[in-house]
């Protein structure tokens, strides 16, 4: 008999899959395979989902989907969690305006969950799944870490690993102070960064096969050192994988990111700036909508960059 705690722990990964495919169905068998499920578990843990309606069972074909039940989940969440819901409608308009993918996203525990995305990339290989995670590890989710808290700051470094030095420490410091300063962080298209997101992606797929999210890791922490671009000022054309810029919630912390990802042609600082420039506006308006406070150093650097927001700073 399965234990409750590892049936809990089943039913959570089963759900959090299917969320990351959701046109999509299964049968047993391939839900077993792709989540290491013992067969007998995972047939009591999905007849648990099913007569909960959390998880839709076909009869004939017998496979399995999600199930309605969730829908009222999804709609109480998103009451609970308004900024969402409306960044859902500026993510649109901002899709259309930039040509490519926005995608909203959030920390949980140790891992960014990406929960809304619109429009298409545009550069091939670029684009992610709602409902997929990636690692909370250097040097991903600077935009998380740059109004944050040092101890916070200090615990994402730490998954650097033993062989940092204390110099390759404060190069990211440094890195999440420009990020600050501009208020967006900008990431840089490489080698690297292409093949870590098809190994997330596949991940998608088996996410309790060690020996992706090892090679999946160790691509992540192959782009250390030639991801985050600091140098805007550069007449050089750079072939840019995403801008992430933040929202904040009532204490000026940031509770969801918007990121625009998937550019298909290099551009100069000037033009990053100008579609920097529309992302900020986006995320400044989902911000005030939300009930959220822009930290005054935020809101400040805005202003003398000419930007013309009502909002109020963080209390």
């Amino acid at each position: 008999m399965t234990r409750p705690a590892l049936a809990a722990a089943r039913a959570v990964e089963v759900l959090n899959f299917l969320a990351s495919h959701p046109g999509e169905s299964f049968t047993l068998s391939e839900l077993s395979r792709h989540l290491n499920l013992n067969m007998a578990s995972g047939l009591s843990v999905l007849k648990a989902l099913t007569d909960a309606g959390y998880v839709h069972r076909h009869h004939s074909h017998k496979t399995y989907s999600l199930g309605p039940a969730l829908v009222a989940v999804g709609y109480a969440a998103l009451a609970r969690y308004q900024v969402i819901e409306i960044a859902i409608e500026e993510m649109r308009r901002l899709a259309a305006d930039c040509d490519t993918e926005c995608v909203a996203s959030v920390v949980v525990g140790d891992e960014i969950v990406i929960v809304g995305a619109s429009g298409r990339p545009r550069l091939e290989g670029a684009d992610v799944r709602v409902g997929q995670r990636v690692p909370m590890i250097p040097p991903l989710g600077p935009i998380f870490l740059a109004w944050g808290e040092p101890a916070q700051v200090e615990r994402w470094l730490d998954a650097l690993g033993p062989g940092a030095d204390e110099a390759e420490r404060q190069q990211y410091r440094d890195a999440l102070e420009t990020v600050r300063r501009r208020g967006f962080s900008v990431g840089l298209e490489s080698g690297a960064r292409a093949r870590s997101g098809r190994a997330l992606l596949d991940l998608v797929n088996s996410p309790r096969d060690e020996r992706l999210r090892g090679k999946a890791l160790g691509l992540i922490a192959a782009m250390r050192h030639d991801y985050q671009v600091i140098d805007l000022d550069s007449r050089a054309r750079l072939l840019i994988s995403n801008m992430a810029a933040p929202v904040f919630g009532v204490d000026g912390e940031v509770v969801l990111a918007l990121t625009l990802q998937g550019f298909a042609q290099p551009m100069n600082g000037r033009e990053i700036n100008a579609v920097a420039d529309r992302l900020l506006s986006s995320t400044l308006h989902v911000t005030r909508e939300s009930g959220g406070h822009a930290p005054a150093d935020f809101l400040e650097r805005r202003s003398r960059n000419g930007d013309s927001s009502d909002l109020a700073p963080a209390r």
